[in-house]
């Protein structure tokens, strides 16, 4: 999964999007916990399962969870979001 989570994570990068690639070995709730208390607003988890469907669990601090969407709709999603904070 790593080689996947730091493709999504150059992918995002390239994209103009910032973005910060937690690979450390502590456990997944771990990792969720610690961006939650970080306040990052969302979190893109990176699975076996999403690896195979090649797509992304998504979590929003404020919402929860998401649910799977490719990197492509989450890129469109978190890039309206960018430019309508722009505006107002």
């Amino acid at each position: 999964q790593d080689k996947y989570a730091k493709a999504v994570f150059d992918n995002l990068k390239q994209e103009g999007i910032r973005v910060e690639l937690d690979n450390r070995s502590e456990s997944l709730g771990s990792r969720i916990r610690d961006a939650e208390t970080q306040k990052t607003p969302y979190t893109l988890i990176a699975g076996d399962k999403e690896v195979k469907v090649n797509k992304v669990s998504v979590r929003q601090r404020k919402n929860g969870d998401l649910g799977v969407m490719s990197q492509s709709k989450f890129i469109e999603k978190i890039k309206s979001e960018i430019e309508d904070k722009a505006i107002n």
